[in-house]
């Protein structure tokens, strides 16, 4: 009998800490509704040579602009994305007035609302900048910039589009000229004026402009030229030479450009970084020698060749790189590099004096 009961008592002990379990499991791992509930894309069907007109969603608006030249029409089936796991109503593809008075519900997973207006905008088309094809250039390798967006065309003449850029960093404004032949009612060509030293590298914003309306503004980033966008010009004073470990050497230095000097301006005066590349004459096996401890003006590097380096004695000196700044958006700290080939087997490195 004893053995009966303590039997029972530790089933429906077992049972109860099963539950206590469960419970807790469940708990822990129960599912987070989602409170998201906006509107992320609206269009409906577009008019002319315009296949679809995409809706601005702000403040709790959805603006439509319709050109005076384009039949008005009096209902839409607007196709609309939301939030995951969020519903609208009226639903996607659902025929509703085209007038301010209709509203869309948007209702996130935890059961939040947010109300959306309609907000149609009748003959005034105010140009919609959706964004630039590519968001980094090099100035001097790209000569055109693609934007597309919406209400662009409005009239028969494209000289009333306008484009301009601003740099962050100090606010300096230009014109970008817009290439008349690649303008439709969503997209145009811009071409990139030409790159001076008023010109400079990192990130600006652009926007444009149709008869007096402005759109909104997209960023992009501009890179420094890449050193081959210059002409890099070397000479070593002790070219042809036996060179020796501790012995000073010069290296002559200058950067030039066809862009007045706007190209040349990143590196004379900037190197960061050397080192040398020998070569063994008869395996043809390579190594490479740091300089660490050097010294620059704007037409020379002046440095020691460094002591203890048994790899490269006897080998000939076969280039010398030279890194210069060479920052990016998403490496600031970027060294780009310029190669110095001695053109001759002769400037070998001796073991002394």
């Amino acid at each position: 009998m004893i053995l009966k009961n303590t039997y029972n008592y530790f089933f429906y002990l077992l049972i109860a800490v099963s539950v206590i379990g469960a419970s807790c499991t469940k708990t822990a791992y129960e599912k987070i509704k989602q409170p998201y509930n906006d509107i992320l894309h609206f269009e409906v069907a577009g008019y002319g040579n315009l296949g679809k007109v995409i809706g601005v969603v702000e403040d709790g608006k959805i603006t439509v602009y319709w050109s005076g030249s384009g039949e008005r029409p009096a209902s839409i089936k607007p196709v609309i994305n939301v939030s995951d796991k969020a519903t609208i109503s009226p639903a996607s593809g659902e025929t509703v007035p085209f007038t301010s008075e209709t509203s869309f519900t948007v209702t996130a997973e935890d059961g939040t609302v947010k109300v959306y207006k309609l907000n149609p905008v009748f003959n005034t088309a105010i140009p919609v900048l959706l964004g630039v094809t590519g968001t980094r250039f090099v100035w001097v390798e790209t000569k055109e910039l693609s934007l597309y967006g919406q209400y662009f065309f409005a009239s028969a003449d494209t000289s009333d589009i306008k484009v301009y850029a601003q740099r962050l960093t100090d606010g300096y404004e230009f014109d970008i000229p817009v290439k008349g032949t690649t303008v439709t009612a969503t997209g145009f060509n811009v071409v990139l004026p030409a790159f001076t030293a008023v010109q400079d590298s990192g990130w600006h914003k652009v926007w444009v402009k149709v008869k007096g309306e402005v759109s909104g503004s997209k960023e992009i980033y501009f890179e420094q030229p890449w050193p081959r966008n210059a002409n890099a010009n070397f000479s070593l004073v002790q070219n042809g030479q036996n060179i020796y470990p501790g012995q000073e050497l010069t290296l002559n230095y200058n950067f030039t450009d066809n862009y007045g000097g706007a190209v040349s301006r990143y590196y004379n005066g900037r190197p960061k970084g050397l080192y040398f590349n020998f070569v063994d004459a008869a395996t043809n096996q390579r190594s490479s020698l740091i300089i660490t401890d050097f010294t620059v003006t704007n037409t020379q590097i002046k440095f020691k060749v460094p002591d203890g380096n048994n790899t490269s004695i006897g080998r000939y000196l076969e280039s010398i790189y030279v890194q210069v700044p060479q920052p990016m958006y998403d490496r600031p700290d970027y060294l780009g590099t310029a190669i110095y080939l001695t053109g001759n087997k002769t400037t070998i490195l001796k073991a002394a004096q």
